[in-house]
């Protein structure tokens, strides 16, 4: 039975940061690519995978680095559970720095870890960062559009 698509939408409450020993003038988000999932099939062993891109921009940037940081959405169940929601329906997932979804995509707490890019003097620069997303098969939901917020934290 298909599942109608689950799509995982970047609200970017963007916090940015600066550090005492900043690494840039300014740094903030230029472009988010929509992390979606496309129709769900919870008997599909593999699962559901998706790709996102999050551009970063920075303004004269020092040497020093840039951090970048997930929250763990709006409908976590606490610790790095992440879900997707429909009405009061969940769906488990997660967000991976690495295509072999060994390291968790958030803040460096709680078993996961931030992106952290370090880089000489510059005076526009710009880097993408990968995100990476699973839902692990077997989820037996209600069909529905699933959707999460996630917010990024930029520190410099």
């Amino acid at each position: 039975m298909k599942r109608p698509l689950a799509i995982l939408f970047f609200s970017l409450a963007l916090f940015a940061a600066r550090s005492a020993g900043a690494a840039a003038l300014w740094c903030g988000v230029q472009n988010v690519t929509p992390l979606a999932f496309g129709v769900y099939e919870p008997g599909n062993i593999a699962g559901s995978e998706s790709h996102a891109t999050l551009t970063v921009s920075c303004i004269l940037t020092l040497w020093g680095s840039v951090r970048v940081e997930l929250d763990a959405g709006s409908h976590s169940t606490g610790g790095w559970n992440r879900h997707l929601a429909s009405g009061s329906s969940r769906l488990a997932y997660q967000l991976y720095l690495d295509p072999a979804r060994t390291q968790i995509f958030g803040d460096g707490t709680g078993g996961s870890n931030a992106y952290v890019r370090s880089g000489g003097l510059q005076l526009l620069s710009r880097f993408d960062v990968d995100i990476y997303g699973y839902i692990p098969p077997g989820q037996y939901v209600p069909g529905g559009t699933y959707t999460d917020t996630i917010r990024v934290r930029i520190i410099y």
